[in-house]
């Protein structure tokens, strides 16, 4: 309850404040996180800080949640959903993440519920690469990507949400020669081949740590888009896609907020993020 109060008053403060973007993610502490977000939201629009036009609401799926205000674990919903969902276990990774439509279906309705929402602004696929890439080889994960993409197109066109991405952390930061590796190029590629063409697709955002101790973004020449290299940040400009960035003051660890101003500091500017 104690960390209910402080996320909740934390988000009601960011949006007084004039942030307009709040990212969340369904397996945060146990749904908590999400409810917590919802809360906030209620808050904010009760106080007059902000109307619901006026704030960009993310959130992820991809990993099976826990419930913590019902006791239940992550293993317990992976049960529910095979059961109820009809979800084979072959499409679950280390019994933990699944990017198969009927998940998405489930993780996108409880994310609605949790936050209080018809309709969410960006739904990333959470660290689908990172999870999935390795153990079921390139051209599955492909075949898993463009399911997904396909069922959230068809997400977009019912109005269930507005945009789709991928939330990552290490594919778009290591070489080519990586078995981690993900094309940009790739990724769109899929997204404007089941999405109706370049301009009408709904792959809009990719997030990424980006901060002082991270700079392959703009500094390493790992993406190859129409056959030339590019850093991930020209290759993201060039195919139309936001780059938002995580870990931006250096995550939770001791002394992050401390170490803040400094960190923020060595970061250069990046156009384009």
């Amino acid at each position: 309850p104690a960390t209910d109060a402080l996320v909740r008053e934390a988000v009601v403060r960011s949006l007084r404040e004039g942030v307009n973007m709040v990212d969340s993610a369904i397996n945060y502490r146990g749904q908590r996180g999400e409810r917590c977000v919802g809360d906030a939201l209620k808050q904010a629009a009760a106080e007059g800080h902000a109307r619901r036009e006026q704030i960009f609401v993310a959130t992820k799926a991809g990993f099976i949640p826990a419930d913590a205000d019902k006791r239940q674990s992550a293993q317990r919903t992976l049960h529910q959903w095979v059961k109820e969902r009809n979800v084979s276990m072959s499409e679950v990774v280390d019994s933990k993440h699944c990017i198969h439509p009927r998940c998405l279906e489930a993780s996108i309705s409880q994310s609605r519920t949790n936050l209080g929402l018809q309709t969410l602004d960006l739904v990333y696929l959470h660290n689908a690469a990172e999870k999935q890439l390795t153990r079921v080889g390139r051209a599955e994960f492909m075949r898993r990507l463009r399911a997904a993409f396909e069922y959230l197109e068809s997400q977009r066109r019912a109005g269930v949400i507005r945009a789709y991405g991928l939330a990552t952390w290490t594919c778009f930061r290591v070489a080519p020669t990586s078995p981690q590796h993900l094309s940009l190029e790739d990724a769109v590629k899929v997204a404007r081949e089941v999405g109706g063409g370049a301009d009408a697709h709904g792959l809009r955002f990719v997030q990424l740590p980006v901060y002082a101790g991270a700079l392959e973004a703009w500094e390493q020449p790992w993406q190859v888009v129409g056959g030339k290299h590019a850093t991930f940040l020209e290759a993201a400009s060039a195919l139309g896609v936001a780059v938002v960035s995580s870990k931006s003051v250096g995550g939770a660890r001791p002394g992050a907020l401390r170490d803040a101003a400094a960190a923020l500091r060595g970061c250069p500017a990046a156009e384009g993020l």
